[in-house]
């Protein structure tokens, strides 16, 4: 592999009232590893299926990317919309929060764009290339790098509660993301985002977070609305005496693996116009705290879904514990919507519940609210649309003018999660 440069296209101009700014927009895949995974110079990593019919352009093979993480490799088998991160902190009196993305189609609520200090480009290089001038400052066989800032204003991302266009906390990020294709490291690709403050003023009480959220299948017929999503805080370790490591790993998969008229196939079946193809895998993202030990983590989930196609009435629902409960300024229990509210679940120590528990919680329940319009069991049971969202998040901080932090995750994927068709 090559070291290799770009400087993205420039594909649009945005005119607001306070700002004019030219995005250069990039796409680019880890490729070299058993997950090949889409990444986006403006932050997001992964896409959705919407966002583009037939997929982007790859910037450096000018190939058209079909899938947002396909895994295994070569299997055309999508686990993922969208890995983006959320900054949430106090400028003075106010509470704002600036989003990669919150998984709607569109973009209407990405908040982060292209580092105009470098005109948007996307660095991949490999320490395969020994004769690279930077072979020493290189990590892995497939290093990818990007900067993208939340500065920009955006005349459609528009704050509803607060009546007002996305507010800047003025951060810069960079990205650095790490792949291999060795046998022990193929199923993971790792990442590190150095946050700064590139504004004039502290912010305070600075909260991290990634968000995640999937669909699954042949990357033809996407499904979105069968999702499972869990944390798994540990697992047995395997050097026995019933130790346990500590993982803290969102996981998110299909439902029932998407089987096809009630067994698992390893090959594309057509009914009528849709592909159908077995994805019995699982994806996970891990958090590594190498900020400092005393921050606080914290683990929600939420939940979008369309239970009536005739009146195509949505329901929303995300766990609660009774200690921390809040009136969510959308109305519905436990989904976001403003900076105030993002602000709550990047910052409330929560570690929810697993989704498949959610019908175990009862009226009198000693620690979480009770759904008494019992909308997480009928979205979680309808067989129609239902749309999860996992957030993991740490802190807090202090960001002073050109103080930065640096968060680290992994993305990790297995095989054969589900069994049982």
């Amino acid at each position: 592999m090559h070291n290799l440069q770009v400087d993205a296209r420039t594909i649009k101009n945005i005119h607001t009232n306070k700002a004019q700014a030219v995005s250069n927009f990039c796409v680019t895949q880890h490729d070299i590893s058993n997950i090949i995974l889409a990444v986006q110079n403006q932050g997001k990593i992964g896409f959705s299926y919407r966002d583009e019919f037939m997929g982007y352009t790859d910037c450096f093979t000018g190939k058209v990317i079909v899938a947002s993480c396909e895994f295994p490799k070569g299997s055309f088998l999508d686990n993922l919309q969208y890995v983006g991160l959320w900054v949430g902190g106090i400028k003075k009196s106010d509470t704002l929060v600036s989003i990669v993305t919150d998984g709607e189609p569109g973009g209407n609520t990405d908040e982060f764009f292209t580092d105009p200090s470098s005109d948007g480009t996307l660095r991949k290089k490999s320490i395969s290339d020994e004769n690279s001038s930077q072979y020493k400052d290189l990590i892995s066989e497939q290093d990818i790098s990007f900067s993208y800032v939340d500065t920009l204003y955006r005349y459609h991302t528009f704050d509803d509660i607060d009546l007002r266009p996305h507010e800047p906390l003025y951060i810069k990020v960079t990205h650095n993301s790490y792949a291999w294709s060795y046998d022990y490291a193929q199923d993971f690709i790792l990442f590190d985002l150095k946050i700064e403050n590139i504004g004039s003023e502290k912010i305070n009480d600075v909260y991290l977070g990634m968000y995640m959220k999937s669909y699954f299948g042949y990357f033809e017929t996407l499904l979105g609305n069968a999702t499972l999503s869990g944390f798994l805080e540990d697992y047995p370790s395997n050097y026995g005496c019933n130790y346990k490591d500590t993982l803290n790993m969102a996981w998110l998969t299909h439902r029932d693996g998407v089987a096809v008229e009630g067994e698992y196939i390893d090959y594309v079946k057509r009914i009528g116009l849709s592909a159908y193809k077995s994805n019995r895998s699982v994806i996970g993202l891990k958090l590594f705290n190498n900020l400092h030990d005393k921050l606080k983590f914290s683990y929600n989930w939420w939940v979008r879904s369309v239970l009536d196609e005739t009146s195509y009435e949505r329901y929303y629902f995300g766990p609660q514990m009774k200690k921390n409960y809040r009136s969510f300024q959308s109305r519905y229990n436990g989904y976001p919507l403003g900076d105030r509210d993002m602000y709550f679940l990047l910052r409330n120590g929560e570690i929810d519940y697993d989704q498949a528990y959610t019908s175990k919680i009862e009226t009198y329940d000693p620690v979480w609210v009770y759904d008494y319009n019992r909308t997480a069991t009928k979205i979680i049971s309808s067989a129609y649309i239902s749309s999860i969202s996992t957030l993991q998040s740490i802190g807090p901080l202090t960001l002073t003018p050109g103080s930065s932090t640096n968060l680290s995750f992994a993305l990790v994927c297995g095989e054969n999660f589900h069994t049982d068709p």
